[in-house]
């Protein structure tokens, strides 16, 4: 089976996953870094999602007793995911009995562990490169959790980053953004559509994200990186 997590892969992931966790960087200045910053973000996500929704599933599983079928199935499929065994965590591993997210999905849609299963096998197909396939899964996603739906509009910008459609990746953020009351998740989400419209050269748009983080979040990030962008996209506004 291919291996579809290379070790650079592997090490994008992980700076992802730390951003996640504290929603700091260092801040620098260069174009070329930005750019390379917000590839990163993109290609980063799928593990964010996994580490986001470890406490949704949990939750899920708590207030909704009479799904355990599905709840058996779906963690069989997530220790697999956990593992990188991605065609078994998609499609199930017959030699040990398990449905994948896939089957999972379509067999217990109306359920926690269904719907997520719907998250999980859209993380695979992102994982291996089919974006528009995740798009799919990711859409079939719901959940009355307001951090999930950010992160399910999040995912699919994402997705759609690598798909070179920027203008739709960036609606979709401004979705994940205006979903949820979470300052954190909010933020975190303006700081992706602010470096993704400096990508696209939308300096206005892309000042007014960084501004917002600073004069309505001043306490979520002080890192000093919100205040580099400012700096740098005063500069861009004032030459363009």
């Amino acid at each position: 089976m291919a291996k579809y997590n290379s070790k650079k892969e592997k090490k994008q992931e992980f700076q992802t996953e730390e951003v996640f966790k504290n929603l700091n960087k260092s801040a620098k200045k260069s174009e070329q870094f930005l750019e390379k910053y917000a590839k990163q973000f993109a290609i980063g996500f799928g593990i964010i999602i996994a580490f986001a929704f470890g406490w949704i599933a949990y939750l899920k599983f708590v207030v909704d007793p009479n799904t355990k079928e599905a709840q058996e199935k779906f963690i069989k499929a997530q220790n697999l995911f956990q593992k990188d065994s991605l065609d078994a965590a998609l499609g199930g591993a017959a030699n040990m009995g398990s449905d994948g997210f896939a089957d999972i999905y379509e067999a217990y849609a109306n359920t926690g562990a269904g719907k997520l299963s719907s998250l999980y096998a859209g993380l695979v197909e992102y994982k291996k490169g089919n974006y528009q396939k995740a798009i799919e899964y990711f859409d079939g996603f719901s959940s009355d959790d307001d951090i999930a739906n950010a992160l399910k509009y999040g995912a699919i910008g994402d997705a759609k980053v690598q798909l070179k459609n920027n203008a739709e990746a960036l609606e979709n953020y401004d979705k994940a953004i205006s979903t949820t009351d979470n300052s954190g998740t909010k933020v975190y989400f303006m700081k992706k559509a602010g470096i993704l419209a400096l990508e696209m050269k939308k300096y206005k748009e892309s000042l007014d994200y960084f501004k917002e983080i600073s004069e309505k979040y001043p306490d979520v990030d002080t890192s000093g990186e919100v205040d580099a962008y400012l700096e740098r996209l005063t500069y861009l506004n004032g030459n363009s």
